[in-house]
C-alpha cells in the first residue's frame, strides 16, 4: 500500500465539529476518503516499546448503508473494508488523493474559507490646531 498525504488540519477539525447526523446524511458513494492506520515502527522509544507511526491511505466510498452508519471503502491498492461511519480515522478528502467522482457533492465536508479580518480604518495624524 502506498500511503496518502495526511489531510489538512482544518479538514480534520471541520469534520470533528460536524454532527454525526450531518456526516451520515452527506456521505455518498464516489467520495474520496483518507483512512488513518497505526503501524508499529522498528524503532523503540525510551520505554523500550515499539514506536507507533500514523499512516494515511486513500480510497473511495463504494457503498453506504441506508442510515449512513456503515460504509464500504475500496482502497487504491484494491483491498476493501466495511467501516462504521463516522469514525475519527476516516476523513472525506480528495486533496492529493485523486478526485471525488464527478457530480458527487462533497461541499458538506469542505470547511469554509477563513474569514479575513475586517480592514482597520487608516490612522491619520491629528489635524494641527
Amino acid at each position: 500500500r502506498k500511503p496518502a498525504p495526511p489531510p489538512a488540519p482544518e479538514i480534520v477539525h471541520w469534520m470533528k465539529g460536524m454532527s454525526v447526523g450531518k456526516q451520515r446524511r452527506n456521505i455518498a458513494t464516489g467520495l474520496r476518503v483518507k483512512v488513518r492506520f497505526v503501524t508499529k515502527s522498528n524503532k523503540r522509544g525510551k520505554d523500550g516499546k515499539p514506536l507507533r507511526r500514523l499512516k494515511w491511505y486513500g480510497g473511495v466510498v463504494t457503498d453506504v448503508a441506508t442510515s449512513g452508519k456503515r460504509i464500504k471503502i475500496k482502497y487504491d491498492d484494491g483491498t476493501s473494508e466495511v467501516a462504521d461511519f463516522p469514525d475519527k480515522d476516516i476523513v472525506v478528502d480528495d486533496e492529493d488523493n485523486r478526485r471525488h467522482r464527478l457530480g458527487v457533492p462533497a461541499d458538506a465536508f469542505i470547511p469554509p474559507p477563513p474569514q479575513s479580518p475586517s480592514p482597520s480604518p487608516e490612522r491619520r495624524p491629528p489635524a494641527p490646531p
